[in-house]
């Protein structure tokens, strides 16, 4: 028998050697493929997770502040509704007044939840970000309440004049509106001052107690002490 020559040995060799090769390279560049398609699937997840923290932070941020906008609307009013019934002014008339009118008693406590929103929100979402109640959100906020008492008291004169000038032009149709209207409003403001000093004290002491009670339980809400300012720094740790 003839032996295969060494040319015709190295044929089948070089041939298992190159399909092997191929095969490695191939396994080799799908393994690449895969982990490519795996770290984009990876960024795809991680940039999805991001905006999904992200929206349910910002979500958690506006119900937030819309609570707290809600909270201190609703100590308004019912801080207004005390107040109108302590009021001086509201103690000389009678039921069925021009003052007690439920128009009137409603504009009033509308304009004090407003009020007490704009002007307390601020000394709170400070006592908030902070997680500790300080003196200047504490004296901030008895100013806030001060303004938001005056200034709902205020809308409620307004209101009383233009219901006492809609009253007195039914009854003298011919009259003017505007003579009217500044003689209800003389009148109305005129004994509207000692009911402002008569509320002054007690509309700071509100405002004083709303804005460290509700910063204190929105601190508590979000999981937290309260650092007072009196609490030295060793025993706050």
């Amino acid at each position: 028998m003839q032996r295969p020559t060494q040319r015709q040995t190295q044929k089948p060799i070089n041939f298992s050697v190159n399909y092997l090769s191929d095969m490695i390279a191939r396994r080799a560049r799908q393994m690449q493929r895969r982990e490519r398609v795996s770290l984009l699937v990876r960024r795809f997840d991680e940039e999805h997770d991001r905006e999904t923290n992200e929206r349910s932070i910002r979500m958690s941020e506006e119900n937030a502040r819309t609570k707290l906008l809600v909270t201190l609307g609703g100590i308004g009013v019912v801080t207004q509704l005390l107040f109108l019934r302590w009021s001086v002014f509201r103690g000389e008339v009678n039921a069925g007044s021009f003052v007690n009118n439920y128009y009137v008693t409603g504009t009033t406590c509308l304009s004090a939840a407003f009020f007490y929103a704009l002007f307390l929100r601020y000394p709170v979402t400070w006592s908030i970000r902070a997680r500790s109640i300080s003196l200047f959100a504490l004296c901030t906020g008895a100013l806030g309440g001060a303004m938001a008492t005056t200034l709902a008291f205020q809308v409620r004169y307004l209101m009383s004049a233009c219901f006492l000038t809609y009253t007195m032009q039914r009854g003298v149709p011919e009259g003017s509106v505007r003579i009217a209207f500044e003689l209800a409003l003389l009148n109305i403001e005129t004994y509207a001052l000692v009911e402002l000093l008569y509320m002054t004290i007690p509309a700071f002491l509100c405002g004083t107690l709303v804005a460290a009670l509700v910063a204190q339980a929105f601190i508590h809400s979000s999981g937290g002490p309260v650092a007072h300012p009196s609490t030295p720094a060793n025993e706050r740790r």
